[in-house]
């Protein structure tokens, strides 16, 4: 078994050698899944290990900055979408969120940008902490249900007894604390009330195949009702026009809510899918693709462009920018109207 895990990882790095920039961080979340097969007792074959390869390649393929880099804060944006990026969550893998202090607080593992992907320190963000081992993006569409992509939650057994979510995952919320090992090292840690924590309790739909178009969403219900939150709106029929502007609200790379607004439609034409522009990296996996003039819910971003490019000269990397965006790959987002288990909400 153990044979076969390595096979895994050295077939992993190998692909990630050839097509992207090779991120250390990935590699490590390889280990982080194929470990938990191992403890979910899920049978491990040649099947499910490409299966792996597969996901881990697609969270590297996702994604890139499309001229100036329009990510912000939240709370740098407008009241109008700083209150729908209210009900947008990080997802993250439950050993890394546990509880603290009586179970009353929850503690996040974190880095910085610099020091958890490698970024250069004249890149924005490069100082901020992030979710070092964040998995994806979801967002409320009802006060228990969570909408994110299929690839995010990797099967049922794996959704429900493993991811947390967790709510108000911003920088100005966010407190961090060293806090001492069992060696009496002092690690880092992000904080966040337990009020922000929840879990996955059912899976509703999950729908992943590249047959007759892409399909790749993921709706789960959650432990509870998420109290104070509005859910977002959600299209529920027709298709977005090419014209209207494009609104990205997730966690690139595991960094606390990130909105990015100017996302223009590539390509409009596919029955399944769209393309934008948006910037998005690996960690805006399940956002929010919000149409800015109705605020509702166009689609689910699901894949994209590289992520970053390695300055050999620095030995560190570069954010990837698309300067041309006729030339680019654009942003896949799945079209949220496909979604069979949304048509009575």
């Amino acid at each position: 078994m153990k044979g076969l895990v390595l096979l895994a990882l050295f077939f992993y790095k190998k692909l990630l050698d050839k097509f992207y920039s090779l991120n250390y961080f990935l590699l490590c979340e390889a280990l982080q899944y194929s470990i938990l097969i191992i403890q979910l007792n899920i049978r491990i074959n040649i099947k499910n290990l490409l299966f792996i390869i597969s996901i881990l390649v697609q969270f590297e393929a996702l994604s890139c900055v499309y001229g100036k880099d329009d990510r912000v804060e939240a709370s740098s944006s407008s009241s109008y979408l700083s209150e729908l990026a209210r009900a947008v969550a990080v997802i993250i893998p439950g050993d890394y969120v546990f509880p603290l202090r009586k179970n009353s607080y929850y503690e996040v593992t974190t880095d910085t940008m610099e020091e958890g992907h490698g970024l250069c320190k004249s890149e924005r963000f490069s100082e901020q902490y992030i979710a070092s081992y964040s998995n994806c993006t979801g967002f409320l569409v009802a006060s228990d249900i969570l909408v994110t992509a299929a690839h995010c939650a990797v099967e049922a057994d794996v959704a429900l007894n493993y991811f947390k979510v967790v709510f108000n995952h911003r920088n100005e919320f966010l407190e961090t604390e060293d806090i001492a090992d069992e060696y009496g090292d002092l690690e880092k840690f992000l904080i966040t009330p337990k009020e922000n924590v929840y879990h996955f309790v059912k899976v509703l739909e999950i729908v992943e195949s590249k047959k007759n178009g892409t399909a790749d969403y993921a709706v789960l219900k959650l432990n509870k009702k998420v109290e104070g939150i509005r859910p977002l709106k959600f299209r529920k029929y027709g298709k977005v026009s090419a014209k209207d502007e494009m609104v990205a609200i997730g966690f690139p790379s595991g960094l606390p809510m990130k909105i990015a607004r100017n996302g223009q439609i590539i390509n409009n034409k596919e029955k399944n899918y769209f393309l934008t522009s948006n910037d998005t990296f690996g960690g805006n996996s399940g956002s929010p693709i919000i149409n800015f003039r109705s605020g509702e819910v166009e689609g689910i971003l699901i894949a994209g462009d590289k992520d970053y490019n390695k300055n050999k000269n620095k030995d560190c990397y570069e954010v990837n920018v698309c300067k041309d965006i006729k030339k680019c790959k654009g942003e896949t987002v799945q079209r949220i109207t496909k979604l069979k288990s949304l048509k009575n909400l």
